[in-house]
């Protein structure tokens, strides 16, 4: 899976890339445990704390073009450093937000952090799918992103720590300490991990010739590539879905009738419930696609993005049973984002990759709108009718996946 044809071995490379997708799924799961202590420890709306998410997101979407200029100047390399010390600087400013009790502070650092997020993902994202055969990419980056699955069950472990005292004490200096401390160990170890990648050297694929490139692509531009127009589209959907069900996880848990979820209790169910599903879905799916093409395997988990979300948004089944849909859904997500992000760029030339890469990763802002929707939604209606938007997401990204289905069925005639 990461040997090229003509017998170049990058597993060691690939190996240190997973590293970093391991760190920032550590840290987009941890955000989700923010909403609902910001909700109790301030007394913010569910609207309020949706900047959570708009405020990392937004960075995405402001620094992904820079970021790929990083990458095309200076190589992959420079470009994830770049990243963890970004990362690290946002992490570490939560100390300082949390002695002023300041929630734009906060907001300020998660901007900081998803600026760093999004140079490791503009990095780390499509040097994955180069690192070997083209043919594998999509099982490569599942592979990796894997990985990022595995950082996302301990995210939710922290509220552990977050949850270990009353809302009263929360919205206190020592309160707001108990938020801060895990991001300041993040931001500790990425700069540890950023002393440790400037050591070592990486290969410096801009210059390996993909040698399945569709030069009529790159002739044509990205603006005229249905696949990939149609990929963007789905990849700012999903996010914006994946985005909700981790945010909105811990709230929905805790207003369920006859459960009586305390936040503790969710931030587990979220971390060793939903995550280990979520990871697990990444893991079958790895080995599925040894016999099956990811887009077939997309489409199937998408209908099941569809259905779980739909059910819950008519309410039709009992709590527990919205539970299990809940959970479920993390499972039918697993495979979405690594499969849509190396579908899109499949077959574009060297030059397309790189912009496109880019373009994708700005499309990553979908989880600063959809959540933003999503809390409009259920200011109008109700928490539990509004996850219907993350139904219609993943709406969005069945229709890809049926794109690709078509096209490789046309491929294979």
């Amino acid at each position: 899976m990461v040997r090229t044809r003509d017998g170049k071995n990058y597993l060691v490379p690939f190996s240190l890339i997973t590293l970093l997708f391991f760190l920032w799924g550590f840290a987009n799961s941890t955000h989700g445990v923010l909403n609902k202590f910001f909700q109790d420890a301030l007394q913010l709306e569910s609207t309020d704390t949706a900047w959570i998410q708009a405020m990392v997101y937004g960075g995405y979407f402001l620094m992904a073009i820079p970021a790929s200029k990083i990458i095309s100047k200076f190589g992959y390399k420079t470009g994830a450093l770049t990243g963890l010390c970004l990362f690290g600087v946002g992490a570490l400013l939560f100390y300082p937000a949390s002695t002023t009790l300041s929630f734009p502070f906060f907001l300020f650092a998660l901007f900081v952090m998803g600026c760093g997020m999004t140079c490791l993902e503009t990095a780390c994202n499509p040097y994955a799918t180069r690192l070997g055969d083209p043919e594998t990419g999509v099982q490569r980056l599942n592979m990796a992103q894997t990985f990022n699955g595995l950082g996302c069950i301990g995210g939710p472990a922290i509220g552990l720590l977050v949850y270990s005292g009353n809302t009263e004490s929360a919205a206190t200096e020592d309160g707001m300490f108990r938020v801060a401390l895990p991001y300041i160990c993040m931001g500790l170890t990425a700069f540890v991990v950023a002393l440790f990648f400037s050591f070592i050297k990486l290969p410096d694929i801009r210059d390996v010739k993909r040698q399945n490139a569709d030069e009529a692509d790159a002739k044509s531009g990205l603006i005229h590539n249905k696949g990939f127009l149609l990929g963007a589209l789905a990849l700012f959907m999903y996010v914006g879905a994946q985005t909700v069900l981790n945010s909105y996880f811990i709230s929905y848990t805790t207003s369920l009738e006859g459960l009586d979820i305390s936040p503790k209790t969710a931030s587990l169910l979220l971390g060793f419930g939903a995550m280990t599903l979520f990871l697990l879905g990444r893991v079958i799916c790895n080995w599925v696609m040894k016999f099956v093409e990811a887009p077939k395997i997309l489409a199937v988990f998408c209908i099941g993005g569809v259905v779980t979300m739909f059910l819950m948004a008519i309410q039709i089944l009992g709590s527990s049973a919205n539970l299990a849909m809940y959970m479920l859904a993390f499972f039918f997500e697993s495979l979405m984002f690594p499969a849509v992000f190396a579908l899109s760029i499949e077959g574009l030339g060297k030059k397309d990759t790189q912009t496109a890469s880019a373009v994708l990763i700005m499309c990553i802002v979908g989880g600063a709108v959809v959540p933003v929707v999503m809390a409009w939604v259920e200011r109008v209606t109700s928490m539990a009718f509004s996850f219907i938007v993350p139904s219609v997401c993943f709406m969005f990204v069945f229709v890809f996946a049926l794109y690709k289905v078509i096209f490789l069925k046309k491929a294979n005639i």
